[in-house]
């Protein structure tokens, strides 16, 4: 009676440790979920308190990373490859700061994205440069989320290793 127990814990734990492999795929993307959310919440709450019409961006992005963020969670249980919440929020987010660089390039448009902020050329640049970087955070997240969808990360050749290994 012991022996089946003590094999039905080592089962146990095999099958949580690939559960938790396949999980840990998507670290840095949830890690990117989060730095988006909180980013696009202090947008919200900026242009919210301005009383802005272009509050409905952050707002988008910030129902976007919601319904990614409960897909992570669901992934938990059931492991998938194809992330298509997270997928589509970062697509989202990409293309939100294409248009507000854009649109930052048109006249009186910085104040009205960020009427927080003076609008000096200097202070423009700043928002740039961070708009550029976050371009790119969304572009690397999606090259990952790629490389997890075909099966091309090295996470899971781990898994695949660990899984004959046992």
């Amino acid at each position: 009676m012991m022996a089946a127990s003590m094999k039905e814990l080592e089962r146990n734990k095999k099958e949580t440790s690939i559960k938790s492999m396949y999980f840990n795929r998507y670290l840095g993307v949830r890690y990117m979920l989060a730095l988006f959310f909180f980013c696009n919440l202090y947008w919200l709450l900026s242009l919210g308190l301005s009383h802005s019409a272009f509050a409905v961006l952050p707002a988008v992005n910030i129902l976007l990373s919601v319904l990614a963020m409960y897909e992570q969670v669901k992934i938990f249980s059931n492991h998938t490859s194809d992330a298509s919440a997270a997928r589509r929020a970062f697509t989202a987010f990409g293309a939100v700061n294409v248009v507000v660089l854009v649109l930052m390039l048109v006249p009186g448009m910085f104040e009205r994205c960020y009427p927080f902020i003076n609008a000096t050329l200097t202070h423009q640049i700043i928002v740039a440069v961070i708009l550029l970087a976050g371009l790119l955070l969304v572009m690397y997240t999606l090259y990952k989320l790629n490389k997890i969808r075909n099966q091309h990360d090295k996470q899971y050749h781990r898994i695949k290793h660990y899984e004959k290994l046992i």
